[in-house]
């Protein structure tokens, strides 16, 4: 954000002596604009800047580590070694992260046997996710993580319920 302000400051002060102003966009695209027909610059925030969260995390339950990139990529790796690539989701100052819709089979492995983990595949109907909040010192990902709590009997599935339980990531990178 602060690249972008001090580009438009320059191109501001050296517009302002032709009364235009000009945006420059990637794609090669030019703006100008009158300034005397401009009433107010108002600038916000970028709300899906992820630099404050990009790097690399422990996980939570049966995670081994989430990369994290300032695009809002994630690269998800369990325990058992499955992982998966996603978009993580940001609203105002919380961050959504999903699991595969439906959750895949390897992922299920790393919390249920693998008959309950194939059933599973199946049957759930809501996606699994964690929903953070990043600490003052920026080094604690807090929240909930939103899943099915599975209820079983031998190898069958008996019923399947939404929960929501505390969840943490830490950074180690």
């Amino acid at each position: 954000m602060k690249k972008i302000l001090i580009i438009l400051f320059i191109l501001v002060g050296i517009t302002l002596y032709s009364q235009s102003i000009f945006l420059y966009f990637k794609n090669g695209e030019i703006l100008e604009f009158d300034l005397s027909k401009i009433k107010s610059i108002r600038f916000e925030e970028d709300n899906n800047n992820f630099e404050l969260i990009s790097g690399v995390w422990s996980g939570d339950k049966g995670i081994e580590k989430v990369i994290i990139n300032s695009n809002g990529t994630t690269n998800i790796i369990c325990d058992n070694g499955f992982s998966w690539k996603s978009m993580a989701e940001k609203n105002n100052d919380k961050y959504k992260f999903y699991v595969p819709d439906p959750q895949p089979v390897m992922y299920n492995n790393n919390f249920f046997p693998s008959m309950i983990s194939e059933q599973l595949y199946n049957m759930v109907s809501f996606s699994s996710y964690w929903e953070f909040e990043l600490s003052e010192n920026g080094n604690i990902l807090s929240g909930i993580k939103h899943g099915p709590y599975v209820y079983w009997s031998g190898e069958k599935i008996t019923s399947i319920e939404e929960y929501e339980r505390s969840a943490e990531w830490s950074r180690t990178e």
